[in-house]
């Protein structure tokens, strides 16, 4: 699936409550993204020129605020270059540029002077790399230039005091461009270098290499800094010695450089493709769509007007995995809050690992959508960040029950909201430390979904294990109910202006009933028996996660009667609606918690961000009410798609493109309640399409067509075998399994495969 733009899209928007230059929102609204977990690169397309913004996630100060010139600035990730090509051609027409969502390739072309040109940009995983290919059809009439800036150097107030100071030069050596550049606080050190090949004149000047008469050229980029994510770089207290003991990456970019100098073009872009489009290629989705191909600004201009297409839909699933691929790769640090892409020289909320839901919205889509290995970067993440995680569980122990002895890294684990690539946060003062279980869930659904035992046994038991430590260290006893006794429901304030401090609120109880019942799942699945399970077990049915109050809501809070007497009635977060989703505690099993979530997504509205609407549509889509589904669809499709699709907090965060490809996910397939459901919360909008490569809990791949809600041929992989209980609307359909066709008589089957065994259900 290729997203097509017939032209230039509005370069600007109003900007928001955050201070955004020109430049700023040019970025955020007209680029186009290309990464590969280990570099961002945002792709501008201009006729004339073109310029290239880069990011690598490691390139960060800490998060502060600090005085500038300007305003008080926070900290935090910051844009590392701008790479720009400049064309000597005439006056352009016949403009067209794309992103290939399939193999996850940039193309411009136009015409200038009777001359086609022609560019393609794709940043390759395997070889760690940005490629763009430049031609023409006329021989030797390609002319450009290529140089680059390195940005903010000079022009914020900072100082060697506050740390925060940056240097940086671009220069040229052995015939490439070269992009150096260092952060005082950590001394994160980048170096980037560029190397171009082309069939014409190339001439190197000091800070610029160009070519003329050439009729094709390619430009390699590569990149790195002297960040490890390793746990030392975590618990290491002086920020000057975290890297201390890492090499410049001049030496190894070079020697990337020299070895992908040796190939041509054609090589590196199908190893590109084979690694990209084997990921995209897993899952699709059709949405009713007709064959009338259109550019995505005539569906962005019929969705704001209030009649949104089916194709922009899977416009939307389609770049929510694309971006996932794109930013969340093993060996590079996880995907952000802004993914692996920003322009700003202090990002917003500073591009951190945010635990009261953006980090896990990033993550929901990786194994429903058939991506579970993009999980791993974060997996890797918090190992890394785990000794450290320890360490501030013994300081939570020590704050709140000074009493106690403290038994040094025998408390579990904690993390609060923040997390940056050189420390998280311990307790947070606007969000209970539910926020670590609500982690810790991540894990547990990358083993559901793909059944590998040994990632069980080695990692997400472990995970949970120590979560469930903590927190059995930590509940306290009123009555006969454990609590926790320091919670907060996440950014709700109370009538004193201030985030509100309670006792065992929805979220966090919630969230150690989940992670507590994983954790039995897991040790019973591994037949591990030790004390700690036996006290899981005591105080497991004791937590007391949902509550119904007066007016028939899920409680926020124990203490209020009425929805509304605490916190924000339409606050943008759903906390106390996480047993919903992520969870599975309310589910068809619990009925009069349906119908009090239900009654709680009404009050609480549809959202005023694009990840807080993603959440409701995920739990409308739980209730299987795909009307409601749709209506949150369609107000999110008008109010925070940009130019360039990516989603609106405002300003651009990716968790809410990450939160509409899991909720497109779950109109279409569930597996939480034990059993793979088809179709349970699909709009009368959809009401004929299909899907290919949804995975499902228990090892599961289900492709799927239907024709008036109703399913017409059902394919289903068992990846690692055992028993597939699905149900939908397939009575009177034909199973098809080992050679063997069988009528089906209700609208549920149950039956036990084998691993790598397909099944195939027609009508």
């Amino acid at each position: 699936m290729k997203l097509v733009y017939w032209s230039e899209p509005p370069r600007s928007m109003n900007p928001n409550h955050h201070e955004l230059t020109d430049d700023d929102l040019v970025w955020q609204y007209h680029s186009l993204p290309l990464g590969n977990g280990y570099l961002g690169a945002c792709v501008y397309g201009y006729e004339n020129g073109e310029r290239i913004q880069i990011t690598d996630n490691s390139f960060a100060n800490p998060y502060k605020r600090v005085p500038s010139n300007r305003t008080r600035m926070t900290c935090g990730l910051t844009s590392f270059a701008n790479i720009y090509l400049h064309f000597e051609q005439g006056e352009v027409e016949d403009y067209k540029r794309e992103l290939d969502l399939t193999l996850g390739v940039c193309r411009v072309s136009y015409k200038a002077g009777g001359v086609s040109y022609k560019r393609e940009y794709f940043t390759s995983y395997p070889d760690r790399a940005l490629v763009i290919k430049l031609s023409v059809d006329r021989a030797k009439s390609l002319s450009f230039s290529l140089d680059a800036k390195i940005p903010y150097i000079g022009d914020f107030a900072h100082s060697p005091e506050d740390g925060l100071c940056r240097d940086g030069r671009v220069y040229t050596s052995g015939g490439r461009l070269v992009l150096e550049s260092e952060l005082d606080y950590y001394g994160v050190k980048g170096y980037g270098t560029a190397s171009v090949k082309a069939d014409g004149v190339k001439t190197v000047e000091d800070e610029r290499i160009s070519v003329t008469g050439a009729s094709e050229a390619v430009i390699i980029y590569t990149m790195g800094t002297n960040y490890r994510m390793e746990s030392r770089v975590f618990t290491e207290p002086d920020p000057k010695k975290k890297l201390s003991p890492y090499p410049h990456p001049r030496a190894e970019v070079l020697e990337r450089i020299s070895l992908l100098e040796k190939y041509e073009y054609g090589e590196l872009y199908k190893r590109h493709i084979a690694d990209f489009g084997e990921l995209s290629a897993r899952s699709s989705v059709k949405l009713c769509e007709g064959a009338k191909e259109v550019g995505i600004s005539q569906l962005l201009c019929e969705a704001r007007a209030g009649n949104p297409s089916p194709r922009l839909a899977a416009y939307l699933y389609a770049f929510g995995r694309y971006l996932l691929i794109s930013s969340s790769r093993r060996g590079a640090l996880p995907a952000n809050l802004q993914g692996v892409w920003t322009n700003y020289r202090s990002s917003p909320w500073s591009a951190g690992y945010w635990h009261n839901i953006n980090v896990q919205m990033n993550y929901w889509p990786c194994a429903p959508t058939n991506l579970a290995e993009c999980f791993l970067s974060y997996s890797d993440y918090n190992t890394a960040y785990m000794e450290l995680a320890r360490t501030k569980a013994d300081d939570y122990v020590r704050a709140h029950f000074p009493e106690r002895e403290i038994k040094p890294k025998e408390n579990g684990w904690i993390i609060g909201t923040g997390g940056w690539p050189f420390t998280i946060d311990g307790a947070s003062g606007h969000s209970g430390p539910g926020t670590g279980a609500f982690t810790s869930l991540l894990f547990w659904d990358y083993y559901d979904y793909t059944r590998d035992i040994d990632y069980l046994r080695e990692k997400a038991y472990p995970v949970l294990r120590e979560m469930s430590l903590f927190f059995s260290h930590t509940l306290e006893r009123y009555g006969d109910k454990y609590l926790v006794s320091h919670s907060a429901s996440p950014e709700q304030f109370g009538t004193d202006g201030k985030y509100y401090q309670t006792v065992g609120c929805a979220f966090d109880q919630q969230m150690i009933y989940e992670n507590y019942k994983r954790t039995l799942e897991a040790a019973e699945i591994l037949g591990i028996s030790e004390p700690l399970i036996d006290v899981i077990r005591e105080q497991i049915d004791k937590l007391d996660p949902i509550l119904v109050g007066a007016d028939g809501q899920i409680k926020e809070f124990r203490e209020e009667e009425h929805y509304g007497d605490i916190g924000e009635e339409k606050h943008r977060h759903i906390s106390h609606l996480v047993a919903l989703y992520p969870g599975t505690s309310i589910s068809e099993q619990t009925p009069e918690y349906e119908e009090a979530a239900r009654y709680s997504l009404v009050r609480r509205g549809d959202g005023s961000s694009g990840w807080s609407a993603s959440h409701r549509l995920l739990c409308y889509a739980r209730l299987g009410d795909g009307e409601s589904c749709y209506r949150i669809l369609k107000s999110f499709m008008q109010n925070y798609v940009t130019e360039n699709i990516w989603t609106q907090h405002p300003p651009f965060q990716i968790d809410g493109s990450f939160g509409i490809t899991v909720g497109i996910a779950e109109m279409l397939l569930q597996s939480h309640s034990g059993y793979v459901r088809l179709l349970p919360a699909l709009p009368e909008e959809w009401k004929s399409g299909e899907f290919t490569g949804l995975a499902a809990r228990g090892g599961f791949v289900v492709d799927c067509k239907y024709d008036n809600k109703t399913p017409t041929e059902i394919t289903v992989l068992s990846r690692v075998g055992g028993r597939l209980c699905l149900k939908g609307d397939v009575k009177g359909m034909t199973l098809h399994s080992k050679g063997a066709s069988l009528k089906i008589t209700a609208n549920e089957i149950e039956i036990d495969t084998d691993a790598a065994q397909v099944i195939r259900i027609t009508r």
